[in-house]
């Protein structure tokens, strides 16, 4: 079975690849600096279908939660957006408790308006989103990135890794967590 070093090493790799292929554009304007950012998409952590509508994470699920607080551990988050859900925030609460961020709250649907305010925020530079199976591709969508389809209800460990540049998409690394 993987540790959890071996999936916070993967993450590592990968962002430390993006940032040296990712980032490959003209030099911008000595008027403009250039401005990057990094967003963490996933979906909220484990939970039990047959709980009702507004569900709390199973015991897989707070680990899970917990787990990803860990693997972006060593990352600078500046803000953490969720929805007006138990599954929701109890994903991104160990991670906001770790990093002593307040999360914001965002309307789930309105994927253009979560993509419209972390590309006009020049102090957002790297962003946790905890989303939901059918939020997940339409947010992924709206910050630029392909198009995919709805996450299985069963799956609970996609992590999508949207890189930006001066509000452009640049790429998008998926993961597994």
């Amino acid at each position: 079975m993987h540790t959890l070093k071996f999936y916070a090493m993967i993450v590592i790799l990968a962002l430390i690849a993006l940032g040296t292929l990712g980032f490959t554009h003209p030099e911008p304007d000595a008027n403009s600096p250039s401005h990057a950012q990094v967003v963490f998409l996933v979906r909220h952590a484990d939970t039990n279908p047959d709980a009702g509508r507004d569900p709390d994470l199973t015991v897989d699920g707070y680990l899970r939660a917990n787990r990803l607080a860990t693997m972006l551990a060593d990352q600078t988050i500046d803000s953490i957006f969720v929805t007006d859900t138990k599954r929701s925030n109890q994903t991104a609460q160990p991670a906001a408790d770790a990093m002593d961020i307040k999360p914001t709250l965002y309307p789930p649907m309105d994927a253009d308006a979560l993509a419209n305010t972390i590309h006009g925020n020049k102090a957002i530079t790297t962003t946790l989103i905890v989303a939901h199976s059918n939020t997940v591709p339409m947010i992924l969508k709206a910050l630029g990135g392909d198009e995919i389809d709805d996450l299985p209800h069963d799956e609970f460990g996609r992590l999508f890794v949207v890189i930006l540049k001066d509000g452009d998409f640049v790429n998008t690394v998926a993961l597994r967590y």
